[in-house]
């Protein structure tokens, strides 16, 4: 499996596009504030997942995998506070928690498994 068929970076990065069309209707100060770090965040969750499929060790793997899902929480914050700041509506906060909660699922998933294995 490549990281671009691996279902953890297809939903991230359906999370980051769907995120990016959001964020470029906001107006330019809630753009460069919340925008930019949720923009950051999100796009570190693919990158990471693309990293770890680059490594030659199941450590280094884990390693990885445990950064995006760092990277995945980060996103939540900043998805949080985009919320408390009106700058999301309520629905695409929910379409944006089901594409979330699955992702932390998979993600959790594979960070076990390799996590067993290293």
């Amino acid at each position: 499996m490549t990281f671009e068929t691996s279902p953890s970076y297809q939903l991230a990065e359906k999370l980051a596009e769907m995120i990016w069309a959001d964020v470029m209707t906001w107006n330019d100060f809630a753009k460069e504030s919340t925008g930019k770090e949720l923009i950051e965040a999100v796009d570190n969750v693919g990158a990471k997942i693309a990293a770890a499929y680059g490594q030659s060790t199941e450590k280094d793997q884990f390693f990885y995998l445990r950064l995006a899902k760092s990277a995945l929480f980060e996103s939540r914050h900043w998805l949080r506070t985009a919320y408390k700041r009106q700058l999301i509506t309520k629905e695409l906060s929910l379409e944006l928690k089901i594409v979330l909660d699955d992702l932390t699922q998979k993600l959790s998933d594979s960070v076990a498994q390799l996590k067993q294995a290293a």
